[in-house]
Order: C-alpha cells, then sequence, then structure tokens
C-alpha cells in the first residue's frame, strides 16, 4: 500500500497532490477496509445518479434496478485494485454529483472549476466524470437554448481543466523545480510532435475507445455501435434534448482522452473508461424517465438488464481469474508467518510469479510483492524485477533455499527469509 514518501514521485509524474495528501495520513487503513470504503462511496454515487435521473412515481424499483445497471461498472471493478489512491477522488466526485442531485441548476456550473481542479489532483477519469454526471441529470433547458447551455457547458469546463492542470505544473515547479508533469518511463509515451503524430495518437485513441466498447460489451463493435445507435435512436423519439446530452457527454469524453494522448502520449487504457459506461447506462434510466409507452419502457428495461447482465459477467470473470492467486499468495505469507523470524527482516523473492504453484500466475512482479507485504508486514522484495546486483548476496544460495521437505522457503543465516520459486520462465 502506498504511503505518502512513495506517492510523492507521483506528483510529478501523474500530479496526484490530493492522493500525496491523503497517502500521507497518519492513519493508514488495511486493504479491506479501503476497499469497502470505495465500493461503497461507488455504490451512492450510482444511487444519488439513478434517483436523480428517475422521478418519484409508481414504480420506485426501476430507481434500484437502474442504480445497480450503473453501479456494475466493468472498469471500476478493474481500477478498484487501487482502492486507497480513488476515495479522495470518489468523494469529491459524490460532492459534485450531490451539487448536481440536489442544489440549483447553477450549482453545476459555478461548481466545476473547483471540483476539476481537485479531482485531477486524484485521477484524470474522475474528472471527465464530473461532465457525464451534470450532463446526464435532468434540469437543462429544452430546445436550442439548451444546446446553447450545454456549449456552455463544455466551455465551462475546459477552461476548469486548463486551471486544473497550470494549477498542478505551478505545484510541480514549487515542490520538483518542473513547471508540468514528467511521464513516467514505464508508460512508454510518446507525444505528438507534428501533424502526422497527432493523426497518429488521434488514431491510437480511437481504436483503443473502439477496443474498450468490445471489452465492455463483449461483442464486436459493430454489433456495439448498432445497440447503442438504436437506443440513443429510441431516446431521441422521446427526450430528444437528453439524446443530445448523451451524445454530448460521449464527444466531451473522447475529445479529453485523445487530447491527453496527444499532449503526453499515453494512450488511456480499459479502467479509465468508467464515464462511458455511466453515460451509456444513463440511456435507458433516461427512457424510462421520459417515455410513457409501454413498449418503450419494455425495450429499455430489456436493456437495463442486459447491462446488469454484462456486469455481473465481468465481475464473476474476475473473481473467477483473482481467486487462485489470492489463495496461492495467501499460503505463501502463512508459511512466512509461521517462521521463527522477526517481522522486521527482509523477504527475498527468487524466481518469477509466472511460475508462482502451477501456473497460477501472478501478473506482475511489484504486485507479488504488495499483496505479500500486505499480507505479512514485512518488506517484500521480488529479485526478478531488480538489477543483478541488488540481491547478490543472496542470489548464488537461492537454489540452496528450495528444500523439498521443508517447502520452498528458509531463514538464512543473517536472519534474511529466502522465497525461491519454482519453474521460473
Amino acid at each position: 500500500m502506498w504511503d505518502g514518501k512513495s506517492f510523492l514521485q507521483k506528483t510529478l509524474t501523474e500530479g496526484r497532490w490530493i492522493n500525496y495528501l491523503w497517502a500521507s495520513r497518519p492513519v493508514i487503513f488495511s486493504h479491506h477496509v479501503v476497499f469497502f470504503v470505495f465500493h461503497t462511496l461507488w455504490a451512492l454515487f450510482a444511487a444519488a445518479i439513478a434517483s436523480a435521473i428517475i422521478p418519484n412515481e409508481r414504480y420506485p424499483w426501476l430507481k434500484i434496478i437502474c442504480a445497480i445497471s450503473i453501479g456494475l461498472c466493468p472498469p471500476i471493478l478493474n481500477i478498484s485494485f487501487w482502492p486507497a489512491s480513488l476515495i479522495p477522488g470518489m468523494a469529491l466526485t459524490g460532492a459534485y454529483a450531490a451539487c448536481v442531485v440536489f442544489g440549483p441548476f447553477a450549482c453545476r456550473f459555478w461548481a466545476l472549476p473547483i471540483f476539476v481542479a481537485l479531482t485531477l489532483m486524484c485521477h484524470g477519469s474522475l474528472t471527465l466524470l464530473l461532465a457525464v454526471i451534470a450532463l446526464i441529470a435532468p434540469g437543462w433547458t429544452k430546445g436550442r437554448s439548451g444546446l446553447v447551455q450545454q456549449i456552455g457547458f463544455a466551455s465551462v469546463f475546459a477552461a476548469s481543466f486548463v486551471f486544473g492542470t497550470l494549477l498542478i505544473f505551478a505545484l510541480n515547479w514549487s515542490a520538483h523545480g518542473v513547471f508540468g508533469v514528467q511521464v513516467a518511463a514505464w508508460r512508454n509515451p510518446t507525444p505528438a510532435e507534428d501533424l502526422a503524430g497527432v493523426i497518429v495518437m488521434i488514431y491510437a485513441s480511437l481504436a483503443e475507445f473502439a477496443a474498450v466498447l468490445q471489452l465492455m460489451f463483449r461483442a464486436s463493435i459493430f454489433a456495439v455501435a448498432a445497440a447503442v445507435g438504436t437506443s440513443l435512436a429510441i431516446l431521441g423519439m422521446v427526450d430528444r434534448d437528453a439524446c443530445v446530452r448523451i451524445v454530448f457527454a460521449v464527444l466531451i469524453l473522447f475529445g479529453f482522452q485523445a487530447a491527453q494522448a496527444v499532449v503526453t502520449g499515453v494512450i488511456t487504457p480499459f479502467r479509465g473508461y468508467f464515464p462511458l459506461w455511466i453515460a451509456i447506462a444513463a440511456i435507458p434510466a433516461l427512457g424510462l424517465r421520459a417515455s410513457r409507452w409501454r413498449g418503450i419502457r419494455i425495450a429499455f428495461l430489456v436493456v437495463v438488464a442486459c447491462l446488469i447482465g454484462l456486469g455481473l459477467e465481468h465481475w464473476r470473470k474476475f473473481t473467477v481469474f483473482h481467486a487462485p492467486i489470492q489463495q496461492v499468495t495467501r499460503d505463501v505469507a502463512d508459511k512466512i508467518n509461521k517462521l521463527d523470524a522477526s517481522v522486521d527482516v527482509k523477504v527475498y523473492v527468487f524466481g518469477h510469479p509466472h511460475g508462482l504453484f502451477g501456473g497460477v500466475a501472478v501478473r506482475r512482479p511489484i504486485g507479488l510483492a504488495r499483496r505479500l507485504t500486505m499480507l505479512t508486514g514485512r518488506e517484500v522484495i521480488v529479485c526478478v524485477r531488480r538489477k543483478p546486483e541488488f540481491c547478490s548476496e543472496y542470489r548464488s544460495h537461492s537454489e540452496e533455499s528450495y528444500y523439498p521437505e521443508e517447502g520452498f522457503l528458509r531463514i538464512w543465516h543473517d536472519g534474511a527469509i529466502l522465497v525461491n520459486l519454482p519453474n521460473e520462465p
């Protein structure tokens, strides 16, 4: 789990100053607690958005199923493996949602600069979620004047984004002597340097956008486009203004993701597209709000049911994939904890996590290190991701630490714990 000292580097590479302050808090909660808190905040957010969209009517259960369809967001499941760093941003996003839902209409405008600047210092995708929240919530003027309102909102959002970015740059200049953000090398940034580079990055963003839709809905991009397009067309029949706002929200989302790719050279991965799921999940919810035709309401209920089914399937797949990893690493941690060794000694892991016990693979060495640190309370060093000289004093003895009768670990003569993973690839 991140602490303030280790998170300081992310202020330079990602501008996450609010997260840095949060990581520097004196009380560190367990991973289970922060995971629960994050998902509780997300559930409350989904419930608030559903309550705002669906008015008080004869069928209050509509709010419940719409909230479930919004809450079962696959990218949120993906990103929730880093819950500790997401809690401040999720709390700020929930606060803005409360302003939109319960405050006057003007609140979504004047509160925007504050919340955009703050959420940019937490997580960039949460900033884009603010725009989606404001646009899908009711209260906009109908017709051409409503479109003018939305253009004005987009302008305020863009200005707020620039303000927040400059604020981060100023903080980085003050703390690191760098006026800007230095993207981490492991992200392989390739910022555009000319017109051809801009075109390449926009195309790459569009390709990623299509890939995200296919992964979300487990179908070809043509099937997804047909389904979303049909849903939007039906929504346009019953509430043209709501249809325009959804399209506007998606355009803002893609526009800012593409602009980020052009400037930083980094394509937003799947886990950063949760605002897109919210925008799409809002289509049937807004249709249920506007329509009084039974056939259309049934059609939108089918769409909501499909979204819930897709969300549950994503959760099932993730659970099936990660359950063996959790069990195997828990077994390793139990064996380490049973050793007669001080909690202050370091654990050196040799071999590769991909060869961990019969092919149960941890995706990255750093994931194994943090998982074992969380379960044992000890500093864990996975030597495969270090320079050869870093673990040199133990590397020559790593094979000696593997004895069938002792399992796969032992205490070395200086007190260090050596773990030797078999089947190194």
